[in-house]
C-alpha cells in the first residue's frame, strides 16, 4: 500500500460522507428519468468492471467501492432540503433558499418544478411526485419562496 492510494482513500471518504449527508438533509427526493437511471448503471458497471480488473490491493477494492457510494449518493441527493435545492449540475450542490427568486410548478402525472435565480435565469428542473405537493407547497411557503402553478 503506497501513501497515494491510502491518500486517495482518505480523500474519497471525506468526499462520500460530505455526499451522504447531503443526501441526509434532502426532505423531498426528486423522481430519477430512465436517462439517469441508465446513466447510473452503466457508469457502476463501469466502475465495477474497472475495479475488478484493475485493482491490485485491499485498498485499490476501498476506492472502487467508495467510488461507486459517491456515484450513487451524488445522483439520489438531488431534491429539496430545508436549506435549499440539492442539485447535480454547475459545480454548486446547494442552492440556498435566499439565492432562489422563484419558482413554477406545472402539475400533469409529475410535479415538474423550475427553479429560478435572482437575476431570472433557470436554476434547475426537478420532478417530484404528485403526493408530494402539499409538502412542497408547505417548504416554500415556510421559506417565502414565490411561485406559480399551472396545469398541463
Amino acid at each position: 500500500m503506497t501513501f497515494v492510494s491510502i491518500s486517495t482513500a482518505l480523500l474519497i471518504l471525506m468526499i462520500v460522507i460530505q455526499e451522504l449527508k447531503y443526501w441526509k438533509s434532502v426532505k423531498i427526493i426528486t423522481i430519477k428519468s430512465k436517462s439517469e437511471i441508465m446513466v447510473m448503471a452503466v457508469s457502476i458497471i463501469s466502475i465495477t468492471a474497472m475495479m475488478l480488473i484493475l485493482a491490485k490491493t485491499p485498498v485499490h477494492y476501498f476506492i472502487g467501492c467508495l467510488g461507486i457510494l459517491f456515484f450513487a449518493a451524488d445522483i439520489q441527493k438531488q431534491g429539496i432540503s430545508a436549506k435549499g435545492i440539492m442539485i447535480v449540475a454547475r459545480g454548486k450542490q446547494l442552492y440556498q433558499w435566499h439565492e432562489i427568486d422563484h419558482a413554477e410548478i406545472v402539475l400533469s402525472k409529475q410535479l415538474k418544478i423550475c427553479f429560478f435565480s435572482k437575476s431570472n435565469s433557470k436554476i434547475a428542473t426537478q420532478l417530484y411526485p404528485c403526493s408530494m405537493q402539499d409538502k412542497i407547497v408547505r417548504i416554500f411557503n415556510e421559506n417565502t419562496l414565490p411561485f406559480q402553478t399551472a396545469n398541463m
